[in-house]
């Protein structure tokens, strides 16, 4: 949830072609770090739900919350 809510507000304030770099950028650096991979997928799925919703929503805060309820977010 984290991961959806960050990428969410840094493409409003950046893009989304910023905010995806950013993200891609913190997963490597957990990958170096011995970050398991099952959370590497979980937390580039909701980086790239985080990204949606913060190029198509001006409702941020409560389509994060439904994409949750609707279980399309992890952690």
């Amino acid at each position: 949830m984290r991961h959806c809510y960050l990428m969410c507000r840094m493409t409003k304030t950046f893009g989304s072609t910023i905010a995806d770099v950013i993200g891609k950028n913190h997963e490597a650096a957990g990958d170096r770090q011995g970050q398991p991979a099952k959370e590497r997928i979980m937390d580039l799925k909701n980086n790239t739900v985080g990204i949606a919703c913060g190029d198509f929503l001006p409702n941020v805060a409560m389509h994060v919350l439904k994409n949750i309820t609707l279980g399309n977010s992890s952690g």
